[in-house]
């Protein structure tokens, strides 16, 4: 068996010539990845504690973990209620639950071992771990994973290098006949996916790409200016424009040309629409993991 590169596909040949297969393959055009914000509630939740065990004691320390952990878990639960992500359920859980465990451990700090099990402390440890599996499961399966960065990569895939011709300005993309319990669908399957932020005006729904690391604005932030963001926008008319913000179109490696980058964005989003309205909703997933793009990025 051996592979041949034909375009931007791959091709798996066996030694009687069958093809046996055909998967996309995708040059990167955007800058690597180098956000580190994901990691910035862990590295603070250790580094006070850690201060607040030096000063005080260790069971002050495991407290106020405890203490960091339970407001990360209302969070979580913030994020459950704006997306309905089953991937945030559990880690809003998985949080509570954490949080209950280091309240309820007995600290003896004339004792050997120090942290001392309680029964209490002992079902909140296989609750903690019970969750901690699913959610490295989830996370595997990029169930927990913000998709903005696979959509901008595909949305660039056939478009060329060119001057830098960028516009502030939305582009008209496209005229759809739909209705808008459809795109009221849309938003709500983009959403519970990560897939997009969707923001209702009036007459027509905003989708915003999310990259991972920008995650917590978009959650937390009530007053987000969406309108100046990377968004397409389907009006309950059937119109479909885009807009990309220079701030993301800085993010590619090199100039592109700007205007079929915008189309190739909208239509993308077109594509996604129209798999949604077939019920085939699951390709929509299935195209943005051929990507293959890390769990963090």
């Amino acid at each position: 068996m051996k592979n041949s590169i034909i375009g931007q596909f791959i091709k798996y040949e066996v030694y009687n010539k069958c093809i046996i297969g055909v998967a996309m393959i995708y040059s990167r055009k955007l800058k690597p990845d180098r956000d580190f914000t994901g990691l910035l509630p862990a590295f603070f939740s250790l580094l006070f504690s850690g201060s607040v065990a030096a000063v005080f004691g260790p069971e002050e320390a495991i407290r106020v973990l405890g203490a960091i952990v339970f407001i990360y878990s209302i969070f979580g639960f913030i994020a459950v209620y704006r997306t309905k992500n089953t991937g945030y359920t559990f880690s809003a859980f998985y949080m509570l639950s954490m949080s209950l465990y280091l309240f309820a451990l007995h600290v003896d700090e004339n004792s050997r071992k120090v942290l001392i099990q309680t029964p209490l402390s002992k079902l909140f440890l296989v609750t903690t771990i019970s969750l901690l599996i699913i959610l490295l499961v989830m996370l595997f399966l990029r169930k927990l994973k913000w998709r903005g960065r696979e959509i901008l990569e595909l949305a660039a895939v056939n478009v060329n290098e060119g001057p830098d011709t960028y516009t502030d300005r939305p582009r008209p993309i496209a005229n759809l006949e739909l209705t808008r319990d459809e795109v009221e669908n849309f938003a709500e399957f983009l959403k519970r996916n990560l897939v997009a932020m969707p923001y209702y005006e009036q007459e027509r729904i905003l989708f915003v790409p999310v990259r991972m690391g920008q995650e917590y604005f978009y959650l937390f932030n009530n007053n987000v200016k969406y309108w100046n963001k990377t968004w397409v926008a389907f009006d309950f008319d059937g119109k479909v424009s885009a807009h990309i913000s220079k701030k993301d179109y800085l993010e590619y490696r090199k100039n592109l040309e700007f205007d079929p980058l915008c189309k190739s964005f909208g239509i993308l989003f077109i594509e996604f629409f129209e798999y949604m309205k077939k019920d085939e909703a699951s390709r929509i997933i299935d195209k943005l993991n051929e990507v293959k793009i890390g769990f963090f990025s």
